[in-house]
Order: structure tokens, then sequence, then C-alpha cells
């Protein structure tokens, strides 16, 4: 552990997930808490899938989105594919889980309609437990407070909820290392980067005993 040193260089680079989290808190900057699904689709349209953009896209449930919206559907049936279910959007949430510190249920509300473009069903529901586990965490509150706040904004007999529920009440019996409870909660014909089994990640934060650290200032962003 520790800063991150042995494979940068004066190159522009980066990933999907770090890319779409930063159009995300772009798109937040413009619109703030009153954006819309719309407005999300409306800046894939014009900053991702415009032909003069040099950022294409990436991530295989993104690009089927983008075909969709190419093809001049919108959310949410521009998240309606074979592959709606992944974890691209539980990865770029994290903009909604910051501008709504300490209100879970907002940042749920906000992952969904960003969700709505690009995802469906169990892909949705792993973005809304990321982004309220998110905004918990910013309060500086204990573990099991940012587990209830993702648990508690997705449907109970969801594939994500009992994911989350098992690899916590692993992890709480591992104290030494959660990758345990990582390998047992995977469905073996399940992909790795779909919603659901990428959240058991959530079980290490219950193998450690001290809280979290707390989050960084930040003002929430406001409603009105």
């Amino acid at each position: 552990m520790g800063r991150v040193t042995g494979f940068l260089d004066d190159d522009q680079t980066g990933s999907d997930d770090t890319e779409y989290a930063l159009f995300n808190a772009r798109l937040l900057l413009k619109h703030g808490a009153q954006i819309s699904a719309e407005a999300i689709a409306g800046g894939w349209r014009e900053e991702i899938v415009s032909a003069s953009n040099t950022y294409k896209g990436a991530g295989f449930s993104e690009m089927l989105a983008i075909r969709n919206l190419q093809e001049g559907l919108r959310p949410p049936q521009s998240g309606r594919h074979l592959h709606a279910w992944s974890d691209g959007l539980a990865m770029r949430v994290a903009p909604f889980g910051i501008v709504a510190a300490g209100r879970p249920e907002l940042a749920a509300r906000l992952a969904e309609m960003d969700g709505s473009v690009t995802h469906a069903g169990e892909g949705i529901f792993a973005g809304q437990a990321v982004a309220a586990a998110i905004a918990r965490a910013m309060e500086g509150t204990s573990v099991d407070r940012i587990v209830d706040a993702a648990l508690g904004v997705i449907p109970p007999d969801s594939w994500t909820s009992a994911g989350i529920q098992k690899a916590v009440n692993i992890g709480a019996k591992s104290p030494t290392s959660g990758a345990p409870s990582i390998r047992s909660i995977r469905r073996p014909s399940a992909p790795h980067i779909s919603g659901p089994t990428s959240l058991p990640k959530l079980s290490l934060l219950r193998s450690v005993s001290s809280p979290p650290p707390a989050g960084i200032s930040a003002k929430p962003c406001s409603e009105e």
C-alpha cells in the first residue's frame, strides 16, 4: 500500500471508470441536484456519442447503451440491453455520493437517473447501493451505518441485496481478510464484472475493526 508511483507517465491515460466518473462530476457542476435522466442522456449524446469527440466510450454495457442512443432511444429504453447488469454504473457514481453527503436517498436517486441511460435492474441497484454508501461514508460514520445505507435504497429481494448481506456477514467472521468472502459470494456462472458480484468487496470493511476514515470536506449539493 502507499502512494502509487510505479506506472505513471506523462501521457494522458485513464480508464473508462475514471472517465465516466469525471463526466458525472462535470454534469453535476453544470446541472446540480436538479439533473434529470434526459439531461444526462443529452450529455452522453453531446460529449461521448459525438463524432467530434476523441473519447468514443468504453465498457461493454456503456457501448451498447451508446448504440441505443445513436438509434434514437431515450432512457430508460437506452439502458435496456443484454449487459444492463454490469458494474459500470457502480464504478462511476462516486460524485453522486459526494455531493449528497449525508443523504443516501438523494445519492441513490441521482444514481438511478444516471443508470437509466446505460443500465437496468441489478446494474442500477448496484450503482444505487454504492452511491448511498459513499454518501453515508462522507459523514465519517460507522461501517454498519454505511452498509445499512447501501441496503436501505435497494429492493431487499434483489440479487444485489442478497450478495451484500451474505458478504458482510462472512466478512464479519473473517477478522484478518475479506478475500475468502469475495470468492465465496460469486456465482460460478456470473461474470466478475456484474454489479452484484462486485459489491461483496464491502465484506472487506466488515473485516476491519476500526471505522473508515472521514470523507473530505465538501458542501452537499442542494436540491433547490
